[in-house]
C-alpha cells in the first residue's frame, strides 16, 4: 500500500529538518512550486524522537558532524544556469547549517540542523535570472509551513520550527524528494552513461591529476602546486583497522603500515541526510592508495571490520558504489550515513524502520567454516547476502576475516563479469553479555549485501534516474516532484530493470568460489 507523508524529525539534542525543493543544477528544468496533494499525510514530531548518537572505530561521528556544521564546513557553491558551461548564472551556496530555535517562549529548545540554499550576493540587482532560486525557496517555505502547522496543531500557526521532508512509503520501499543533493559537484565525465544499456564496472584509467579528491577547490587532501590553492576539506576523523593480531587502542598509530590500516573520514558536502553523511577512504597521506574506484581484498576486510565497530549497532550504514552503479568519482571511497534514513522514520511501526532488502527471504544458503552464512536473496535485484554474529573487538577477528575474504571473492566475481555492483554493510544488535561492561563484549550481527547489476540507470521512468547503494537497499532519492510521483508503484520494477540475470549463474559462481575458500580454511 502506497502513501505520501510529510514528516518531521526530532532528536534529544537536535531537531533535524530535511527540506526539499524543485530545482536544476546548471541545466534548468521547469521548476515549479509544489501543489498540495490531497493524499499527502502530515506526521507530527511528538512521536519522532530519535537518539542521534552514532560513531565508528571509537570515534563519536555524531558530535563531529555537529562541529563541522557549526563551523560552516558542510557547504558548497554552484551556479544555477541554463548552460552547464556558463559561469555567469546565479551563484548560490547550499549545505547544512546549525540554527538555534527561534521561539522565545521555549528558551530550552535545542538547535536544529537545516538544509539551506542562499545567493552569494545581491545578484538579482545585476540582471541575473533568479526565478529558479525563488521557486526553490518557495517550495521550501510551503513544505516547512505545512509541517509547522501540523506540529503546532494550528493551521494558522506562524511557527517556523516545523520543517519537513516529502516521501512515499510503499510496501517495503520508500522514496524521498531530496533536491538539495542534486546541486552536488558534477560527476566525472568518464564515469557513467545516461542510457539503460548494459554497463561495466571497469573504472577508467586512474589519473591523479584529474582526481577531484586530490586536485581542485573541493579536494580532500593537499595544498599548493599539484593540489591547487586554498585549503583542502577538513578531515573529520581517522580510523584504524588492526592487522596481524594487533590491537587498536589509545596508543595505536597509523605510522606502522604493517600493524594497522588507516582510513580517513571526511564529511560529504552534499549529504543524503543532514544528520550526517561521510566519505571513508584509505588514508590519503599514503600515495599507494591513490587508486581507482574498485574494491580490493584489503578494502573488503577493512570496511567489514569498520562496520563491526559501529556504535550503537544499527545507527549507521556503509556502502560502496562501483563504476556503473552510482559512483561519481574515480577514487576509491565508501559512504557512511545515519540509520534509519529519514523516509523510513515516517512509519508508525518502529519495527518497520529497516531497509527493504533486510526483509528479503533467502532462496538458498551456503555455510562457511567459521560462522558466516552466504545467501541468494529473493529480491528484485540479484543480491548475495553475507551474515554473521561477531564480537565487537579491537583486534583481528576470525569471523570478520572469513566474511572479508568471502566478500572479496564475491566482488572479484562481479569484477570478472564486469558487472556494476553495490556493496552495503549494516549491523544489528544480537545480545549483550551482562557479565561484562566492556564495549568489546557486545555481540552484533553484520549483514553485508552485494548487488549485481547490468545497468546504472533505468528507463522505467521518463527522466534519467541513476541508482546507487541506497536505492538498491530500498530507499530512493528523487530529483523532482514529477520523478517522485513516477516512483510510486514502480520501485520494485526499477530494481528488476537494472538486475543482472540470470541470478542462478551468479550463485553458482559464488558457491564455487566459496567452496574453494572453505576447503582452504579447513586445511589450515
Amino acid at each position: 500500500m502506497q502513501s505520501f507523508h510529510i514528516i518531521i524529525l526530532t532528536a534529544c539534542w537536535t531537531m533535524v529538518a530535511v527540506q526539499s525543493f524543485s530545482q536544476s543544477h546548471r541545466v534548468i528544468g521547469h521548476a515549479r512550486k509544489r501543489q498540495s496533494n490531497p493524499t499527502t499525510k502530515l506526521s507530527g514530531s511528538n512521536d519522532r524522537n530519535i537518539q542521534l548518537i552514532y560513531g565508528m572505530g571509537g570515534k563519536n561521528l555524531s558530535q563531529r558532524w555537529i562541529e563541522l556544521v557549526s563551523d560552516g564546513h558542510v557547504t558548497a557553491t554552484t551556479v544555477l544556469s541554463d548552460d552547464e558551461c556558463d559561469d555567469k548564472g546565479l551563484h548560490v551556496r547550499y549545505g547544512v547549517r546549525l540554527e538555534e530555535g527561534q521561539s522565545q517562549q521555549k528558551p530550552s529548545q535545542q538547535p536544529r540542523l537545516l538544509e539551506f540554499l542562499e545567493t552569494l550576493s545581491h545578484q538579482e540587482e545585476e540582471g541575473h535570472d533568479n526565478s529558479l532560486f525563488l521557486s526553490i525557496n518557495g517550495t521550501l517555505t510551503e513544505m516547512q509551513q505545512l509541517a509547522s502547522n501540523e506540529q503546532n496543531g494550528n493551521a494558522s500557526s506562524q511557527n517556523k520550527n516545523g520543517l519537513a521532508i516529502q516521501c512515499i512509503d510503499e510496501g517495503p520501499y520508500a522514496a524521498q524528494l531530496q533536491l538539495v543533493r542534486t546541486l552536488r559537484p558534477p560527476r566525472s565525465k568518464d564515469m557513467s552513461s545516461n542510457t539503460n544499456e548494459k554497463a561495466s564496472c571497469q573504472p577508467p584509467p586512474y589519473d591523479s591529476s584529474n582526481d577531484s579528491f586530490l586536485v581542485g577547490p573541493l579536494r580532500l587532501f593537499g595544498h599548493g602546486e599539484f593540489h591547487g590553492d586554498g585549503q583542502p576539506r577538513e578531515r573529520a576523523a581517522q580510523l584504524l583497522v588492526p592487522r596481524d593480531g594487533n590491537i587498536v587502542n589509545d596508543e595505536s598509530s597509523s605510522t606502522d603500515d604493517h600493524a594497522f590500516a588507516s582510513w580517513d573520514v571526511f564529511h560529504n558536502i552534499s549529504p543524503v541526510d543532514p544528520r550526517g553523511h561521510y566519505l571513508i577512504l584509505p588514508a590519503l597521506s599514503n600515495k599507494s592508495e591513490w587508486r581507482d574506484q574498485s574494491l580490493n581484498t584489503n578494502d573488503c576486510y577493512d570496511v567489514t571490520y569498520l562496520a563491526s565497530t559501529i556504535e550503537p549497532p544499527g545507527t549507521m550504514a556503509l556502502s560502496f558504489n562501483s563504476v556503473g552503479a552510482g559512483a561519481s568519482q574515480n577514487h576509491i571511497h565508501c559512504h557512511a550515513w545515519v540509520c534509519p534514513p529519514p523516509p523510513l522514520l515516517c512509519r508508525e511501526d518502529t519495527t518497520e524502520h529497516s531497509y527493504a532488502v533486510t526483509k528479503a527471504l533467502s532462496t538458498t544458503t551456503h555455510h562457511l567454516a567459521r560462522g558466516v552464512t552466504v545467501s541468494l536473496l529473493e529480491y528484485p535485484c540479484t543480491c548475495i547476502k553475507l551474515s554473521a554474529p561477531v564480537l565487537q573487538t579491537d583486534r583481528v577477528n576470525p569471523v570478520l576475516k572469513e566474511m572479508g575474504d568471502a566478500l572479496s571473492k564475491i566482488v572479484q566475481i562481479a569484477q570478472k563479469m564486469q558487472a556494476p555492483h553495490n556493496v552495503a554493510w549494516t549491523t544489528r544488535p544480537l545480545k549483550k553479555d551482562n557479565t561484562q561492561n566492556s564495549q568489546s563484549k557486545n555481540i552484533v550481527t553484520i549483514d553485508t549485501y552485494v548487488f549485481f547489476r547490468k545497468a546504472e540507470t533505468t528507463d522505467k521512468i521518463e527522466s534519467v534516474f541513476r541508482l546507487g547503494a541506497s536505492e538498491m537497499l530500498g530507499v530512493f532519492h528523487s530529483s523532482s516532484q514529477e520523478q517522485l510521483e513516477s516512483l510510486s508503484s514502480n520501485m520494485d520494477n526499477i530494481l528488476s530493470d537494472v538486475s543482472w540475470e540470470p541470478r542462478k549463474s551468479v550463485w553458482k559462481d559464488v558457491c564455487e568460489a566459496l567452496d574453494i575458500q572453505s576447503n582452504n580454511e579447513s586445511g589450515r
